[in-house]
């Protein structure tokens, strides 16, 4: 076993290399290089016969323990290499992210990029095909339809929307108007910036720029003073002002 906690709800790189006996794992988070994160040694063969790991019985599995359901993997698989050799340390970033699947020794490899619901590729060219089992396969994309970039066949959004309409120089006139936002839009229980451009009509008393129920936010304007708190003033009073 590792050193990495990988219930984070985050993308890691992860590799295994094998070599006469010895085992190191690698763990990288895309921003910066592989970091060993466990090194080990053991006594006998890969798959019992020392030989390629397809030419063992029963076939491999990808997300799925043959043995016990609560060993299956939980959640995102994007593309999986298998190799016929070992990597040095200083190799192993050049091979991980530059397959084309044209590598000497390159057993297998599925990206899982062909959006095919049932048939795992194997674009090394060595024809190990996988059968996928369940509707498991996800798209990523921008799931929001006002979107210019909106994916209908995405299933999960990828957070990468873009390309609102702007038609013009517009802007809101509220008149005992609202605009409501159902939606949970962030966690700011410790650090939060709200950013206006604001416009009054010369009328007097609170004008809530942003409010929400009792003990979300509060940022409104009275008597030419801004105002910051909590809505009902719990737990943050109103008493920040300009």
């Amino acid at each position: 076993s590792g050193n990495t906690d990988f219930r984070d709800n985050q993308w890691h790189d992860v590799m295994v290399v094998v070599d006469q006996g010895n085992v190191t794992m690698y763990v990288s988070d895309g921003s910066s290089g592989f970091t060993v994160d466990q090194a080990a040694s053991y006594n006998g063969e890969i798959g019992g016969n020392g030989s390629s790991v397809f030419n063992q019985s029963p076939n491999i599995f990808f997300g799925h323990s043959p043995w016990s359901s609560q060993e299956n993997f939980s959640g995102f698989i994007d593309h999986i290499a298998i190799w016929d050799r070992s990597f040095s340390s200083d190799e192993i970033e050049d091979y991980y992210y530059n397959i084309d699947g044209n590598e000497d020794d390159l057993a297998g490899y599925w990206n899982f990029k062909e959006g095919n619901p049932d048939i795992a590729y194997d674009r090394s060219g060595n024809s190990n095909h996988g059968t996928i089992n369940g509707d498991i396969l996800a798209l990523f994309g921008c799931m929001d339809p006002y979107a210019d970039n909106y994916n209908s066949d995405a299933t999960i959004d990828n957070g990468d929307c873009s390309g609102y309409p702007e038609n013009g120089n517009n802007s809101l006139f509220f008149n005992n108007n609202s605009v409501s936002i159902d939606h949970n839009i962030g966690d700011y229980s410790s650090k939060v910036t709200i950013m206006a451009w604001i416009k009054k009509d010369g009328t007097d008393g609170y004008s809530n720029i942003v409010s929400g129920s009792c003990g979300g936010l509060f940022f409104t304007e009275n008597e030419n003073k801004l105002l910051f708190g909590s809505q009902c003033s719990n737990p943050i009073a109103h008493d920040t002002y300009s």
